[in-house]
C-alpha cells in the first residue's frame, strides 16, 4: 500500500514537473487592465515598443506575441479577471524570458495605472461630459456646436491629466499653454497615436468659438469619438 501511494506520488510530481517545463511562464493580477481604455492603450504600446503582432485567442481579452531575441517569441494574455499571463519556450533562460516580461509588465501596468484613479475629480468630469454628449440630439446646430466644444474640453482634461501620470510635477507653468503645446511635451515622453484627431478638434472648435462656424453632423460625430479615443487611451 505504500508502494503504490508513493509510486503515485512520483507520477504526480513527474507530470508537475513535466508541465512546468513545457513552457516559462509569469502570472501576474492588474487592476484596471481589462478595461477597454487601458487594452487599446495597451495594445499601441506593446506594437511601438517591442514590435508585438496581435493573435487570437478565445479566452484572452487580447494576447500579444513579442520577440524576446531575432529567433525567439513569448506571448502575453490579458483576462477578463484582470490576470495577466507571459509565456514562452522552456529552451530561453528564465533570465532572459524575464527580462523580457518584465518589459511587456511594465507596459501594461502603465497602461492600467491611469484608470485606476477612478476618484479623481478631473477624470470623473470628463468621463461625465463623454456620457453627455453621446446622449446629444445631433439635428440641431447649437446643440452640435455645443458638443464640439465639451468634446475638445474633454481632450484639454484629458492631456493635463495625462502629463499629471507621468510626472510633470509644476502644470501651473503649463496652464495658459495651448493645448498643442502640452501635446509637444507629453508626446516627448510617451507615443500620442490619437494626436492629429485632437488637432483637428482644436482647430473646429476655434473656428466655432472664433468665427463663428457651424459644424455638420459628420464633423460632431468625429469630435465626439476624438474626445472618447482621447478619455479612454490617456
Amino acid at each position: 500500500m505504500t508502494h503504490t501511494f508513493n509510486a503515485v506520488r512520483v507520477m504526480k510530481m513527474s507530470y508537475r514537473s513535466m508541465k512546468q517545463m513545457t513552457k516559462n511562464s509569469l502570472t501576474n493580477l492588474i487592476a484596471g487592465i481589462s478595461k477597454q481604455g487601458a487594452l487599446e492603450r495597451f495594445k499601441y504600446f506593446a506594437q511601438e515598443k517591442l514590435r508585438a503582432t496581435i493573435e487570437k485567442n478565445k479566452s484572452a481579452l487580447i494576447q500579444v506575441r513579442f520577440p524576446i531575441d531575432t529567433k525567439t517569441f513569448a506571448t502575453f494574455s490579458i483576462y477578463q479577471t484582470e490576470k495577466v499571463l507571459a509565456q514562452c519556450s522552456p529552451t530561453i533562460s528564465p533570465e532572459k524570458f524575464g527580462d523580457s516580461s518584465r518589459k511587456v509588465l511594465a507596459i501594461a501596468t502603465e497602461s492600467a495605472k491611469y484608470f485606476r484613479t477612478t476618484s479623481n475629480p478631473p477624470i470623473l468630469r470628463a468621463g461625465q461630459i463623454v456620457n453627455f454628449i453621446h446622449g446629444l440630439n445631433l439635428d440641431d446646430e447649437i446643440t452640435r456646436m455645443s458638443a464640439v466644444i465639451l468634446s475638445d474640453t474633454t481632450d484639454e482634461i484629458a492631456v493635463q491629466e495625462k502629463m499629471k501620470a507621468v510626472g510633470f510635477s509644476d502644470l501651473d507653468a503649463y496652464s495658459h499653454d495651448s493645448i498643442i503645446k502640452k501635446l509637444d511635451k507629453l508626446e516627448a515622453r510617451i507615443g500620442i497615436y490619437e494626436r492629429p484627431q485632437i488637432e483637428s478638434l482644436r482647430n473646429l472648435r476655434n473656428g466655432i468659438a472664433h468665427a463663428g462656424h457651424i459644424p455638420s453632423k459628420m464633423e460632431t460625430e468625429r469630435a465626439i469619438k476624438t474626445a472618447k479615443d482621447t478619455f479612454e487611451f490617456l
